[in-house]
């Protein structure tokens, strides 16, 4: 590590000493103090060797890619890029050296705030994801796969499923994949509607969102899941978030018929990922338990 911080500060800077952040569910990430007073972030990504879903390649790359779109914006608070190392010359990963963003994740400290900080809170987390929702892309896809790229909104998306059923046919997860996948081709239509491509952070959730302790946001960070798509995909959309707060700030509403039903077939793809990764990342009892019963619920409200 410390001929990381080397290239990436220069040798003037050298590292004092070095924490591992355990919150993160896939890279690895590390605080690292420096010999001038200041911290960064590292984040490396798993071995070669590690078992992945398929869209979680090149995470690294779409991370730095993501976070030098949202800061060009000016406007949006993410962590500012110190350095990207995809050459592995260091070390043998992907990684990259980012600023530490000031505060506490906000599912921390969510529960002990008054609801009017919460709306506060949510209502600026919601103007925010809007500004990064109207950068606009070339190709729909997964950010750092344009291999994978596609004209249209709907063929990228139904590479998303395939993906995810080819991930859990090979790690033996028993589903009923002819009967979602039915379900997901009778709706695919609705994607016709979305016509650019816009930059999703797709996961936006309350742990990948820092603020100080009266409920402040400070910055967003864990970029690294964007891709080219439909706002509408956003978390705080989706079936785990009733904030009106930030419906409101962003201006959208997925409760509205025109939205619903895409919204579905968005709460299904994550419902999938969520229960196919556990089989990736050896999550079992209550994870696994949980994971599965969602699954059932967004299967039964696409029937609905």
């Amino acid at each position: 590590m410390k001929a990381v911080v080397r290239r990436a500060f220069g040798q003037g800077i050298s590292m004092k000493r070095m924490e591992a952040l355990t919150d993160g569910w896939f890279n690895a990430a590390y605080r690292v103090a420096l010999s001038d007073g200041k911290e960064c972030v590292v984040k490396v990504s798993p071995p070669d060797g590690a078992r992945t879903l398929r869209y979680e390649r090149n995470l690294m790359k779409a991370e730095a890619e993501a976070l030098k779109a949202i800061r060009a914006l000016g406007d949006v608070p993410v962590p500012r890029l110190y350095h990207e190392e995809f050459a592995r010359e260091v070390l043998d990963c992907d990684l990259i050296v980012m600023e530490k963003l000031e505060g506490v994740t906000y599912n921390r400290l969510k529960e002990r705030l008054p609801p009017e900080r919460i709306a506060e809170a949510d209502s600026a987390i919601g103007r925010c994801n809007r500004r990064i929702n109207e950068i606009r892309g070339e190709w729909f896809g997964y950010i750092a796969l344009p291999e994978h790229g596609h004209a249209k909104w709907k063929d990228a998306f139904r590479m998303m499923v395939r993906w995810l059923f080819e991930d859990g046919r090979e790690a033996g997860v028993e589903l009923p994949y002819d009967t979602v996948w039915r379900l997901v081709e009778d709706r695919l239509p609705l994607l016709d509607a979305v016509t650019e491509p816009r930059l999703v952070y797709w996961d936006l959730w309350d742990g990948n969102v820092m603020v100080r302790e009266d409920g402040t946001l400070t910055g967003l960070f864990d970029a690294e899941r964007a891709l080219w798509g439909d706002p509408l995909m956003e978390y705080h959309f989706s079936s785990f978030s009733q904030s009106e707060a930030f419906w409101e700030a962003y201006g959208l509403d997925p409760r509205a018929p025109e939205n619903a039903e895409r919204r579905k077939l968005y709460d299904l793809h994550l419902a999938l990922v969520l229960r196919i990764e556990c089989a990736y990342r050896g999550f079992e009892g209550g994870h696994l338990e949980w994971a599965a019963r969602n699954l059932a619920e967004r299967i039964a409200a696409m029937r609905d």
